[in-house]
């Protein structure tokens, strides 16, 4: 660091210039001065590169199915100097969109079929480098809706249920409107284990009614529980599944 060391400048008050000429010593203390000074500044303004918002498109995708590529949008407090996009230790070849603060990630041909996370990494002038995980879930669905009570039970009843929600966990709240004669049934993937039931605040009010191998509609096939309502005719019916 330069010492600064004040100098007096006596002026010659019939030309008004400076009775001591400059030296190339003084002048490069002026200069390192200026710079250090400039690089404080900079110092005390720097702030390393965050990652303050982090999407990835598709986050879900059912089970059977198989995508070729994702996008991931990312927002940061400043634009990166440099990007990159990882699974694991390997790059994944990627085009980037960088729009000062805002980037877009774009992946193609990559053929993924099952949950894989994927970690971007943005990079400062600095080279301090701010990351965040991205995961694609491979999941399958909980079926649910209102019906009559068909002869079999089967693959084809459950996915006629008006609906289906992608879901890693039994754990959710539903509604179903269960007109005059339909009772309210809900399909599981038995390896979500046993589910409780819970309407108005009471526990229970469904009966297992049958376990039998669903095909989705990316052809994958696994076993489910399907549980149907005691009573029908519930009407509108928020029903919490534990």
């Amino acid at each position: 660091m330069t010492v600064f060391v004040k100098n007096v400048w006596v002026e010659d008050p019939s030309t008004h210039k400076s009775t001591q000429p400059l030296t190339v010593a003084q002048m490069n203390r002026i200069e390192n001065g200026i710079e250090e000074a400039l690089q404080g500044v900079a110092n005390a303004l720097y702030k390393a590169i965050e990652i303050s918002n982090a999407s990835i498109e598709p986050p879900q995708v059912a089970i059977g199915r198989e995508i070729q590529g994702f996008t991931i949008n990312c927002l940061c407090n400043k634009e990166p100097s440099q990007i990159s996009l990882k699974q694991g230790n390997t790059d994944v070849p990627h085009s980037a969109n960088v729009n000062g603060s805002s980037v877009t990630l774009t992946t193609s041909g990559l053929a993924i079929s099952s949950s894989t996370t994927y970690t971007v990494t943005a990079m400062d002038e600095r080279g301090a480098t701010a990351s965040r995980n991205l995961t694609i879930d491979f999941l399958n669905f909980i079926c649910y809706g209102a019906a009559s009570t068909p002869q079999e039970i089967t693959s084809t009843f459950v996915n006629s249920l008006a609906s289906k929600d992608l879901s890693k966990t039994r754990a959710k709240t539903i509604t179903v409107n269960a007109g005059s004669g339909q009772f309210i049934w809900i399909a599981i993937p038995s390896r979500l284990g046993s589910p409780s039931f819970s309407v108005g605040g009471f526990e229970g009010g469904f009966t297992l009614a049958a376990t039998l191998q669903v095909t989705n509609s990316a052809s994958y096939a696994e076993e489910y529980k399907v549980y149907k309502s005691d009573n029908a005719g519930l009407g509108s019916t928020r029903v919490v599944i534990g």
